[in-house]
Protein backbone atom coordinates (compact mmCIF):
# COMPACT_ATOMS: atom_id res chain seq x y z
CA UNK A 1 0.00 0.00 0.00
CA UNK A 2 1.07 3.48 -0.70
CA UNK A 3 0.03 6.98 -0.32
CA UNK A 4 -1.88 6.74 -3.60
CA UNK A 5 -4.32 3.65 -1.46
CA UNK A 6 -5.08 0.58 -2.03
CA UNK A 7 -4.26 -0.19 -5.07
CA UNK A 8 -4.59 -3.88 -5.88
CA UNK A 9 -5.59 -7.42 -3.84
CA UNK A 10 -1.94 -8.01 -2.14
CA UNK A 11 -2.87 -4.54 -0.33
CA UNK A 12 -6.51 -5.59 0.47
CA UNK A 13 -4.54 -8.97 1.38
CA UNK A 14 -2.46 -6.86 4.14
CA UNK A 15 -5.73 -5.71 5.71
CA UNK A 16 -7.82 -8.14 5.47
CA UNK A 17 -6.37 -10.47 8.79
CA UNK A 18 -6.97 -7.34 10.87
CA UNK A 19 -10.36 -5.87 9.73
CA UNK A 20 -13.99 -6.33 9.96
CA UNK A 21 -16.34 -4.88 7.89
CA UNK A 22 -19.55 -2.71 10.00
CA UNK A 23 -20.96 -1.85 6.86
CA UNK A 24 -20.37 -0.09 3.33
CA UNK A 25 -22.50 1.90 1.34
CA UNK A 26 -22.37 4.62 -1.29
CA UNK A 27 -23.10 8.17 -0.90
CA UNK A 28 -26.35 8.14 -3.17
CA UNK A 29 -28.59 6.27 -0.90
CA UNK A 30 -32.15 6.10 -0.78
CA UNK A 31 -34.02 6.26 2.01
CA UNK A 32 -34.18 2.40 2.88
CA UNK A 33 -30.41 2.03 2.34
CA UNK A 34 -29.49 5.05 5.08
CA UNK A 35 -32.08 2.85 7.65
CA UNK A 36 -30.14 -0.19 6.93
CA UNK A 37 -26.75 1.44 6.98
CA UNK A 38 -27.70 2.96 10.42
CA UNK A 39 -29.14 -0.22 11.64
CA UNK A 40 -26.15 -2.40 10.60
CA UNK A 41 -23.93 0.11 12.72
CA UNK A 42 -25.90 0.02 15.73
CA UNK A 43 -26.29 -4.07 15.11
CA UNK A 44 -22.62 -4.33 14.75
CA UNK A 45 -21.36 -5.65 17.99
CA UNK A 46 -23.56 -3.98 20.65
CA UNK A 47 -21.42 -5.54 23.73
CA UNK A 48 -18.44 -3.82 23.28
CA UNK A 49 -18.88 -0.88 25.58
CA UNK A 50 -16.27 -1.88 28.05
CA UNK A 51 -13.45 -2.32 26.40
CA UNK A 52 -12.10 0.63 24.06
CA UNK A 53 -12.39 -0.64 20.10
CA UNK A 54 -10.70 0.73 17.16
CA UNK A 55 -12.37 1.43 14.05
CA UNK A 56 -11.32 2.94 10.14
CA UNK A 57 -13.28 5.01 7.51
CA UNK A 58 -12.04 4.03 3.78
CA UNK A 59 -13.88 5.78 1.01
CA UNK A 60 -12.55 6.35 -3.15
CA UNK A 61 -14.35 8.55 -5.53
CA UNK A 62 -16.18 6.79 -8.35
CA UNK A 63 -13.41 4.42 -10.16
CA UNK A 64 -10.89 5.07 -7.66
CA UNK A 65 -8.89 3.30 -5.51
CA UNK A 66 -10.25 3.36 -1.37
CA UNK A 67 -8.26 5.53 0.81
CA UNK A 68 -7.88 5.22 4.49
CA UNK A 69 -9.64 8.40 5.65
CA UNK A 70 -9.83 8.24 9.06
CA UNK A 71 -8.99 5.92 12.19
CA UNK A 72 -10.34 6.27 15.87
CA UNK A 73 -11.06 5.05 19.04
CA UNK A 74 -14.02 4.53 21.11
CA UNK A 75 -15.54 2.59 24.11
CA UNK A 76 -18.92 2.35 21.86
CA UNK A 77 -17.88 2.32 18.18
CA UNK A 78 -21.45 1.87 17.47
CA UNK A 79 -22.53 5.42 18.91
CA UNK A 80 -19.21 7.00 17.25
CA UNK A 81 -19.43 6.32 13.73
CA UNK A 82 -23.55 6.77 13.92
CA UNK A 83 -22.74 10.43 14.95
CA UNK A 84 -19.66 10.46 12.15
CA UNK A 85 -22.62 9.20 9.45
CA UNK A 86 -25.07 11.84 10.87
CA UNK A 87 -22.34 14.38 10.51
CA UNK A 88 -21.28 13.40 7.28
CA UNK A 89 -24.90 13.88 5.89
CA UNK A 90 -25.86 16.80 8.51
CA UNK A 91 -26.80 20.12 6.02
CA UNK A 92 -25.67 23.19 7.80
CA UNK A 93 -28.69 25.32 9.39
CA UNK A 94 -29.63 28.22 10.96
CA UNK A 95 -31.75 28.16 14.28
CA UNK A 96 -33.29 30.72 15.86
CA UNK A 97 -33.66 31.05 19.58
CA UNK A 98 -36.77 32.76 21.30
CA UNK A 99 -36.54 33.98 24.81
CA UNK A 100 -39.36 34.64 27.61
CA UNK A 101 -39.79 38.12 25.83
CA UNK A 102 -38.01 38.47 23.10
CA UNK A 103 -38.69 36.89 19.80
CA UNK A 104 -35.56 35.86 17.50
CA UNK A 105 -33.67 37.25 20.57
CA UNK A 106 -29.92 35.61 18.84
CA UNK A 107 -29.56 33.08 16.68
CA UNK A 108 -26.44 30.26 15.57
CA UNK A 109 -25.54 27.74 12.97
CA UNK A 110 -25.26 24.19 13.43
CA UNK A 111 -22.55 21.72 11.50
CA UNK A 112 -20.25 24.28 11.25
CA UNK A 113 -17.64 22.91 13.99
CA UNK A 114 -14.73 21.54 12.99
CA UNK A 115 -15.86 17.70 13.02
CA UNK A 116 -18.85 18.57 10.92
CA UNK A 117 -17.26 20.43 8.51
CA UNK A 118 -14.22 17.27 8.01
CA UNK A 119 -16.72 14.49 7.79
CA UNK A 120 -19.06 16.80 5.43
CA UNK A 121 -16.52 17.40 3.21
CA UNK A 122 -15.47 13.46 3.38
CA UNK A 123 -18.56 13.05 2.48
CA UNK A 124 -18.63 15.44 -0.73
CA UNK A 125 -15.93 14.25 -1.96
CA UNK A 126 -16.14 10.62 -2.10
CA UNK A 127 -18.91 8.06 -3.46
CA UNK A 128 -18.11 5.15 -1.88
CA UNK A 129 -17.48 4.55 1.92
CA UNK A 130 -16.73 1.59 3.92
CA UNK A 131 -16.45 1.62 8.04
CA UNK A 132 -13.92 -1.49 9.74
CA UNK A 133 -13.67 -2.47 12.96
CA UNK A 134 -9.82 -3.28 13.46
CA UNK A 135 -8.82 -6.30 15.84
CA UNK A 136 -6.66 -4.35 18.10
CA UNK A 137 -4.72 -7.55 19.99
CA UNK A 138 -3.86 -8.81 16.61
CA UNK A 139 -2.61 -5.83 14.93
CA UNK A 140 -0.15 -4.93 17.42
CA UNK A 141 2.62 -7.31 17.62
CA UNK A 142 5.32 -4.70 18.43
CA UNK A 143 3.60 -2.59 20.96
CA UNK A 144 6.06 -3.18 23.86
CA UNK A 145 4.39 -1.66 26.91
CA UNK A 146 2.12 -0.15 24.99
CA UNK A 147 -1.33 -0.33 24.98
CA UNK A 148 -2.56 -2.30 22.21
CA UNK A 149 -5.41 0.10 21.25
CA UNK A 150 -3.48 3.02 21.13
CA UNK A 151 -0.23 1.65 19.52
CA UNK A 152 -3.06 -0.30 16.82
CA UNK A 153 -4.56 3.22 15.69
CA UNK A 154 -0.63 4.62 14.97
CA UNK A 155 0.37 1.78 13.63
CA UNK A 156 -3.02 1.19 11.27
CA UNK A 157 -2.88 5.10 10.17
CA UNK A 158 1.13 5.26 9.40
CA UNK A 159 0.07 2.24 7.61
CA UNK A 160 -2.85 3.70 5.53
CA UNK A 161 -1.03 7.34 5.52
CA UNK A 162 -4.79 7.88 7.08
CA UNK A 163 -5.73 11.47 5.42
CA UNK A 164 -7.60 12.94 8.38
CA UNK A 165 -5.98 10.95 11.30
CA UNK A 166 -3.94 12.92 13.87
CA UNK A 167 -2.73 11.56 17.42
CA UNK A 168 -4.81 12.41 20.07
CA UNK A 169 -3.81 14.63 22.60
CA UNK A 170 -2.48 12.82 25.92
CA UNK A 171 -5.05 12.55 28.29
CA UNK A 172 -6.30 9.48 30.58
CA UNK A 173 -9.31 7.52 30.59
CA UNK A 174 -10.62 4.75 32.85
CA UNK A 175 -7.51 4.67 33.93
CA UNK A 176 -5.77 4.28 30.75
CA UNK A 177 -3.30 7.10 29.41
CA UNK A 178 -3.68 8.19 26.03
CA UNK A 179 0.45 7.77 24.16
CA UNK A 180 -0.40 8.36 20.50
CA UNK A 181 1.66 11.29 20.07
CA UNK A 182 4.41 9.35 22.22
CA UNK A 183 3.83 6.22 19.98
CA UNK A 184 3.68 8.30 16.67
CA UNK A 185 6.92 9.40 16.89
CA UNK A 186 8.65 6.54 17.86
CA UNK A 187 7.14 5.18 14.95
CA UNK A 188 7.74 8.04 12.29
CA UNK A 189 11.54 8.53 14.04
CA UNK A 190 12.03 4.73 13.30
CA UNK A 191 12.86 3.82 17.30
CA UNK A 192 9.87 1.17 16.76
CA UNK A 193 9.74 -0.35 13.71
CA UNK A 194 6.43 -1.80 12.66
CA UNK A 195 5.06 -3.41 9.27
CA UNK A 196 1.98 -5.54 8.38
Amino acid sequence: MDDNGIKNIEDWCKIKPYVEEICSFDKNMNDKEIKQVYKDIKEYNPNIKTEKGLWAIFCRRKDEKYKCVQVGSSYNINKELKDILDLMRLEPKKISVNTTFTKKAFSYEIGRDKNSEKYRAMYKEHDNFIFFCINADTFSKERGEYDSVNFSEVKFAFLTKALLWNPAPSTSSRGKKNKEKEIYNKIKNEKITIDW
